[in-house]
């Protein structure tokens, strides 16, 4: 489960790095918010949320299993809860004006990153291991 959790993790953050540069550039270059805008946003939105779901599985099945509820893990699974919300504020805008919209998601997408980058900072061994140990080839 931490193995899945991991490798999703990098599917959340190169959808929010082509979620920010897209509506960065819609916001700069004043363009029409399109489907695919729209579309980017949403899936953004869904891996974020399937990486969430895992998270909470993981953290309630190992929690259960072997004890583990330190403060970390807790720490890092409510950041992960806040960034969740922030990233789904974008929802507000859907029917506001092209550039509202851009810079409104934009913002909320950017600032659900940042809270992430953070909360898996606080993990010990944070951005440093790219996977669990049992992932790694000897």
């Amino acid at each position: 489960m931490l193995l899945i959790h991991s490798v999703v993790r990098w599917a959340v953050v190169i959808f929010g790095v082509v979620v920010l540069a897209r509506l960065l550039m819609g916001w700069l270059q004043r363009r029409d918010f399109t489907a695919l805008d729209g579309k980017l946003t949403r899936w953004f939105t869904l891996v974020f949320d399937i990486q969430i779901l895992i998270g909470i599985v993981y953290l309630v099945w190992s929690g259960i299993a072997d004890g583990n509820w330190s403060r970390h893990r807790l720490e890092h699974a409510f950041l992960m809860l806040v960034a969740l919300g922030v990233v789904h504020l974008s929802m507000r805008w859907r029917k506001a004006g092209d550039l509202k919209r851009f810079r409104n998601t934009f913002v909320s997408s950017a600032a659900g990153l940042a809270i992430v980058l953070v909360g898996v900072m606080l993990l010990p061994g944070g951005w440093a291991r790219p996977f669990p140990p049992a992932f790694m080839l000897p």
